[in-house]
């Protein structure tokens, strides 16, 4: 590529490029600056004066659309982390999502002390054994039934420790449980 010639318009350096199909002549500056009227000041362009097509961005177009989006941002929490349930988000999980564990709170559990020897009617009627809660030594045996006798769930000797014993285990006639040598428990049921 070649230098273009440059050549004086009033005292300024110009370089002119001619278009070859419509002759048409654009001087440039040795500032830069293409003139495009005779006066070699930049001239102000106006986009409300050009024709915009129907649905181009103008400035209520633009108004609505940050309505829109500070509406949206109103509704995102400040901070992210775990947030109280007030102040979180809701969720909504896909229609094709597998099971999802959950832990349900019965509100019909019941619990009652037993300690001594002896028989004691739990519960009569189908039910669930949630946990027993041993304070010292003794025997003990827990059925399926009203009487102390019948389906065993488990026995739990005098030489068991002192602790909590997780059931879960459902049970249908009833919950009886048989105390020897004097254990102190607390049966959770439903």
């Amino acid at each position: 590529m070649s230098d273009l010639p440059i050549g004086t318009d009033e005292g300024a350096q110009l370089v002119s490029i001619v278009d070859p199909q419509t002759q048409v002549e654009v001087n440039i500056t040795g500032a830069g600056a293409m003139q495009v009227d005779g006066s070699g000041v930049t001239q102000p362009i106006s986009a409300a004066s050009l024709p915009l097509p129907t649905g181009a961005s103008t400035s209520a177009l633009q108004t609505t659309g940050n309505t829109t989006l500070t509406a949206i941002s109103g509704q995102l929490p400040a901070t992210l982390g775990q947030k109280a349930m007030a102040a979180s988000m809701s969720v909504a999980i896909a229609s094709d999502q597998s099971k999802v564990p959950t832990t349900w709170v019965n509100s019909t559990t019941a619990y009652q002390y037993i300690t001594g020897n002896g028989t004691t009617v739990v519960k009569s009627g189908a039910g669930v054994l949630r946990r027993i809660v041993k304070s010292n030594g003794g025997t003990v045996t827990i059925y399926d039934n009203t009487a102390g006798s019948g389906t065993i769930i488990h026995t739990m000797s005098g030489t068991n420790p002192q602790g909590t014993l997780f059931y879960d285990v459902p049970f249908t006639t009833g919950l009886t449980i048989v105390t020897t040598s004097g254990p102190d428990l607390c049966v959770v049921y439903e």
